[in-house]
């Protein structure tokens, strides 16, 4: 049994970040498990299994995110440093806090998506909304270039949030479920997942 701080103790770019607790072939099996509860649960409608995998992954001075695509899969993860205290609790920010940054992602045949993404607060009630704008499209395979893409399904997304803690998530707004935390010591950063049926995607931005 590694001790917890073994277990944490991975650098990559001089960010500290978790090991991984499953050895590959264990993540691969739960995923065709999980899988398979939307193909009739037959072995065989997996189709081949293949041995790569597409990554689309961005980071910020206090976070990083992303998304990882493997067998018609997309998993997508962001995380970044805590905060000292609640997002509640920090007096340094002001009444409307702003962070702004980017978004990406795959839709379920493998094509990019990415554009930028907002996340405004009202630190006084604690409500805020995520915007996600500028929304384009690349072929699968294609290396996601800002201003060559197509505009995806009318080029932005909108949802209200709501703050618990340092984490939010989706209140109202497009279709979706969408879930964040805030990173940095003085939340400095802001990031999380989107997952729809026609995107899986994962966004970070810094605080303005």
């Amino acid at each position: 049994m590694e001790s917890s701080a073994t277990i944490y103790a991975e650098i990559q770019n001089g960010i500290p970040q978790p090991l991984s607790l499953l050895h590959v072939a264990d993540r691969e099996a739960l995923q065709a498990l999980y899988t398979l509860e939307y193909v009739n649960g037959e072995w065989q409608d997996l189709g081949p299994w293949e041995s790569t995998s597409t990554h689309f992954a961005g980071h910020t001075e206090n976070m990083a995110f992303g998304v990882a695509l493997r067998n018609s899969y997309s998993e997508p993860w962001s995380y970044g440093y805590r905060p000292t205290a609640n997002l509640a609790s920090n007096i340094s920010l002001p009444r409307t806090a702003v962070w702004n940054g980017g978004l990406g992602g795959f839709t379920p045949n493998g094509e990019s998506v990415a554009g930028q993404a907002s996340i405004i607060v009202n630190t006084v009630d604690l409500a805020g909304s995520a915007e996600f704008t500028n929304l384009q499209m690349w072929a699968a395979g294609i290396q996601p270039n800002v201003g060559t893409g197509t505009q995806w399904d009318g080029g932005d997304l909108h949802y209200d949030i709501a703050i618990t803690g340092n984490t939010f998530r989706e209140t109202t707004g497009d279709d979706g479920r969408l879930t964040g935390i805030f990173a940095g010591r003085n939340h400095e950063a802001a990031g999380g997942t989107l997952e729809r049926d026609d995107l899986t995607a994962a966004f970070g931005a810094e605080r303005q």
